[in-house]
């Protein structure tokens, strides 16, 4: 059975780097990110709605997500999303 840690394994400097980026990105909830369970592979507007857009994931998976625009601080704008199942 193979050992899912990657702990375990030889790893060069630039995968422990990588390693820690997507931790750190992972821990980001400023604008409600989108949590993907594979790799993103499209994003197209949905041609009904101009508020929304749907997603594309390599696991097969695609999703209507409405977008949302709110202004936060010093001006700057979050995009949220809220998701259609």
């Amino acid at each position: 059975m193979a050992n899912p840690n990657a702990g375990h394994f030889f790893q060069t400097s630039e995968s422990l780097v990588a390693e820690q980026r997507k931790a750190s990105k992972a821990q980001n909830k400023l604008g409600r990110p989108i949590k993907l369970s594979s790799k993103l592979l499209a994003v197209t507007a949905d041609p009904f709605d101009e508020r929304a857009v749907y997603v594309a994931e390599a696991a097969g998976e695609v999703r209507r997500v409405v977008l949302e625009v709110s202004s936060g601080l010093y001006s700057s704008f979050i995009l949220s999303y809220r998701e259609i199942q």
